[in-house]
């Protein structure tokens, strides 16, 4: 947990990285107050998302997105089956508007971390042809030498 703490940290203010650590966190957050009601495997799924943010392993990325659409599928049936707010308790209203908060960040969570990835492996491609361009530099100027 220490080392997804210290990369929260270094992670720039203003970038996507630093927002999906905040949109999970705060997912987890609504994760723990629904558990008043009922435990959701998909809080699981948060899991899955910090260790692809932690280590970069894009198949933790593929195996939270396969499992998101599943969890988003399963919850639009459970969106239709909802009751009317005004026949809901107090506690039920306060649980629905939480479930209600979790299924919204989903989305956004996948676009962020779609959008993070893409910009990452861009950045990356980038460094690599400077990468290059400098090898190439190294090797004419060894060859003037």
């Amino acid at each position: 947990m220490l080392v997804v703490w210290d990369q929260f940290v270094e992670t720039a203010w203003l970038s996507l990285r630093k927002a999906l650590y905040i949109e999970l966190t705060l997912q987890l957050v609504a994760y723990l107050l629904l558990v008043v009601r009922e435990m959701d495997w998909a809080a699981m799924l948060v899991v899955l998302a910090w260790m692809y943010l932690s280590r970069g392993d894009r198949q933790f990325m593929a195996m939270y997105l396969s499992f998101i659409v599943v969890s988003i599928l399963f919850d639009v049936i459970h969106l239709a089956e909802l009751p009317s707010f005004d026949r809901l308790t107090a506690g039920e209203t306060f649980t629905t508007y939480v479930w209600i908060v979790i299924f919204a960040f989903k989305p956004i969570i996948v676009v962020t971390m779609l959008v993070d990835d893409q910009m990452d492996a861009h950045k990356k491609g980038r460094d690599l042809e400077h990468g290059r361009a400098y090898e190439e530099q190294w090797d004419v100027d060894q060859v003037a030498a």
